[in-house]
């Protein structure tokens, strides 16, 4: 494999990757569980949630955190700033991204863009 400043994103998200399909998935099977305190937040929190944003950003636009969601949160509150945004609410998020993570990680890096 080449030095890391040389890959192109996809490159460095199919290396690391592989760890990121394996480990996570098997301390906490399902996103829902990953919630504050429990055994699989630290192991998802990491590995999962730059993916998770990533997933959002596809669907959603390149600006729809800074633009949509983060102004909406104060007045909407999470799960209505959420669906204002994201046009889903954060448990068919959940579901949507259980699926994409179970997506070999050749199929999730089509989703990074490209430079």
């Amino acid at each position: 494999m080449q030095a890391s400043k040389d890959m192109t994103p996809q490159e460095r998200a199919l290396e690391s990757g592989k760890d990121f399909q394996n480990q996570p998935r098997k301390i906490c099977p399902q996103m829902k569980d990953a919630v504050h305190g429990s055994s699989c937040t630290q192991s998802m929190a990491y590995s999962a949630g730059a993916w998770a944003v990533s997933y959002l950003i596809n669907k959603s636009g390149e600006n729809v955190l800074l633009e949509k969601f983060h102004p909406n949160v104060e007045k909407l509150g999470w799960d209505g700033a959420f669906l204002s945004a994201f046009s889903m609410t954060p448990a068919a998020f959940y579901s949507d991204f259980e699926k994409f993570l179970d997506l070999l990680i050749a199929e999730q890096v089509k989703i990074l863009p490209t430079y």
